[in-house]
């Protein structure tokens, strides 16, 4: 089953040059795919009543050469479908589409589905997948169908410290996962910050939730993958979010992101 919702990209969705942002896409994606599920009758309070709830594990986010972001105040289209699941995930993919109907942008992600009350996982029977009509269709051809491993060892070039506002979390109560782009953006040095990137993965590990505080590193690629020190003319940036650990504690890994 192939889901369409149209959007409108509101002043707060765009970013340089009034085009639509990266967490303003990834937002519609994720809205896209609870239509989806509220179509089927898993919407975001019908899971609520059964103690379930629908968490991310991975985004990647492409947006294509050649055909412009669209603006502030202009429409799009994002279509969305079901892919494939395994016992512990679930694939969704999606494409973007601009007014004119032009493909501009196209994602996939992982899911798994968790106990509200005690975060853990559930066990993915096809009484939960199948009224989703799986489509055996995949955004990205084979070659670029799959995660990035998001493992870079290089010591940070930049580090800082956050403290999580209340603002950043959802009706999961922990913090939402189009939020952390906004801790991503905290990382990035001035000059990079402000960037729309055509390639984006985020790799969730860990939730964070309300009244944390949360450690920043940024490092900055070369074409190599390997660690640069000039921010700037890198190619690629990678950010990592961990939490602050007490007592010598070993820091949690929440999540890393890998622009370019």
């Amino acid at each position: 089953m192939f889901v369409d919702q149209q959007f409108f990209a509101g002043i707060q969705d765009t970013g340089k040059g009034a085009l639509l942002t990266d967490k303003a896409l990834i937002e519609a994606f994720s809205n896209a795919g609870s239509l989806h599920g509220a179509m089927v009758g898993q919407s975001g309070l019908d899971n609520q009543r059964v103690n379930r709830a629908w968490v991310v594990l991975n985004w990647k986010l492409e947006v294509l050469p050649g055909v412009r972001r669209p603006l502030a105040c202009e429409t799009y289209t994002v279509r969305t479908w079901a892919r494939s699941y395994s016992r512990a995930f679930a694939l969704r993919d999606f494409e973007a589409f601009d007014a004119d109907g032009n493909l501009f942008a196209r994602g996939t992600s992982k899911w798994s589905m968790v106990s509200r009350s005690d975060r853990t996982m559930i066990k993915l029977a096809p009484e939960i997948m199948e009224c989703y009509g799986l489509e055996d269709h995949a955004a990205f051809p084979p070659e670029q169908d799959k995660f990035d491993r998001m493992r870079i060892q290089a010591a940070p070039v930049r580090e800082a410290l956050f403290p999580i506002t209340k603002s950043m979390i959802d009706c999961n109560n922990h913090v939402h996962n189009s939020s952390y782009l906004d801790l991503v953006t905290e990382a990035l040095p001035e000059g990079v910050d402000q960037r729309l990137f055509d390639h984006l993965e985020i790799a969730y590990r860990h939730e964070i939730m309300p009244g944390s505080t949360v450690r920043l590193s940024y490092v900055p690629l070369d074409g190599e993958g390997s660690a640069t020190e000039e921010a700037a003319s890198a190619s690629a940036h990678f950010v990592t979010i961990e939490s602050v650990p007490e007592d010598g504690e070993a820091p949690l890994l929440h999540a890393t992101a890998l622009m370019r």
